[in-house]
């Protein structure tokens, strides 16, 4: 990307985590989170007070709290087992119940995490796992298979540079959603000999603006890509 205007607000994305050429203009390596999915609410280390915590903070449980532990400092006519062992019982119950869930979203996440991805990678078409996927990876989506991640659409197998998108699992909307190419990136754009990329900054679950990929050879132009949204 060197030699480019400045772009406002902009990023630089090297494709394949490559290091900047000569003569580039300064560039300071962002670090990203990961691909991995985690839609559990607990760890095995955490689970005990933060559980504890969630569940005295309803009133019920809260106030048969105090009750029980009034009885267990003050003398009163009444055991503490009988608030206190009821409450022991609900808070168990509930416990195993939204530990068992969360372990079922352990396993799903897991599944999810380690589903085969197609990637680009030093021209050659590689298989990997979905949670080792990084910002910069050139990603092979077949016929229906599921987006792994968030993805710019570069290129198509069809002749008139679209595919159809369905979002049901995002918004609920079945019907078809049809992305489309500019002339340049549908035919015959080198995504193989890609080097950088740069576009706007995007806000999360949104991406507005352009980004125009540079490539190794100096005989191919930037070819733009025009904006895509959720």
């Amino acid at each position: 990307c060197a030699g480019e205007e400045n772009w406002v607000d902009s990023r630089t994305i090297y494709v394949g985590h490559r290091e900047p050429p000569p003569g580039a203009e300064a560039y300071i390596p962002q670090r990203h989170p990961d691909n991995r999915i985690v839609s559990s609410k607990y760890t095995f280390w955490n689970f005990i007070p933060k559980n504890l915590f969630e569940q005295f903070r309803r009133i019920a449980n809260f106030y048969f709290l105090i009750i029980f532990l009034v009885q267990l400092i003050i003398d009163t006519p009444t055991s503490p087992v009988t608030s206190g062992l009821p409450l022991f019982f609900v808070i168990t119950v509930t416990a195993i119940k939204q530990g068992y869930e969360d372990w079922l979203r352990h396993k799903a996440d897991n599944a999810m995490n380690q589903c085969p991805v197609h990637f680009i990678q030093h021209g050659k078409l590689v298989r990997k796992q979905s949670r080792k996927l990084r910002v910069g990876d050139i990603v092979m989506v077949k016929e229906d298979e599921t987006f792994p991640c968030d993805l710019i659409f570069l290129s198509s197998s069809r002749g008139d540079g679209t595919c159809h998108v369905t979002t049901a699992s995002l918004d609920g909307e079945s019907s078809h959603k049809v992305p489309c190419l500019s002339f340049g990136a549908m035919h015959g754009a080198p995504w193989l000999q890609t080097q950088c990329s740069r576009g706007l900054r995007r806000n999360r679950g949104s991406w507005a603006g352009h980004t125009a990929p540079h490539f190794d050879s100096p005989h191919i132009p930037p070819l733009p890509v025009p904006p895509q949204g959720p």
